[in-house]
């Protein structure tokens, strides 16, 4: 349906002040379409110089808050990915925070033990095992199998690219050169191909 652009002034209003997410609207006339984000750190006199630029009634397409909210934080359970070190490719848990810049981790699945880790050698995951604060290995190990950890992690794109680039590693010479003849023949079959639905498609 059409609204008026202080229709659509009056609820980005609204968004914005019940929101610390950005806004994101757009709004169309008669021959010109305008896609418009929002931040609510900016103030709704920016929103009304953007509205008024066009002098005529907007059709309102989408508007939605678009969440950007940081879900990843240091806490108790958290399981993170070892990035490099002497335990570098494995996953830790997180059971306790020493301060800022350490935490106490324990890998008891993945062969890394209870020790002191500087958050600059993590990355964190999405997962969270549910573990008190300083529990013990046993306890570790139990939620951490409950939660399926290892497989979850197996088949996460994350874990994925990490093994295709260590296989890319530990490529010779000889093997890098198969692949590049195994992809210039798929390209040959590809280019084939579309030029003979083009061929078709032209007869039509």
């Amino acid at each position: 349906s059409t609204v008026h652009s202080s229709q659509i002034l009056s609820t980005a209003h609204r968004s914005l002040a019940q929101t610390s997410t950005s806004v994101k609207f757009s709004c169309c006339c008669k021959r010109r379409v305008c896609f418009k984000s929002v931040s609510s750190l900016q103030t709704t006199d920016k929103v009304v110089h953007l509205l008024s630029k066009h002098k005529a009634t907007y059709l309102l397409v989408s508007f939605a808050v678009v969440s950007q909210v940081y879900k990843r934080y240091v806490e108790i359970g958290r399981v993170a990915y070892v990035s490099f070190g002497p335990h570098a490719g494995k996953l830790v848990a997180i059971v306790d925070v020493i301060d800022q810049n350490r935490a106490l981790v324990d890998g008891p699945c993945t062969a890394v033990k209870r020790q002191a880790m500087p958050f600059k050698c993590m990355q964190l995951t999405d997962y969270v095992i549910k573990v008190p604060h300083s529990a013990r290995q046993k306890f570790v190990r139990r939620a951490w199998e409950k939660a399926q950890v290892n497989e979850k992690w197996s088949q996460s794109s994350w874990a994925k690219k990490i093994e295709a680039r260590q296989k890319r590693a530990k490529m010779s010479d000889f093997d890098r050169y198969k692949v590049m003849k195994a992809k210039r023949m798929r390209n040959k079959i590809i280019r084939h191909e579309v030029k003979k639905l083009q061929k078709e498609a032209a007869k039509k």
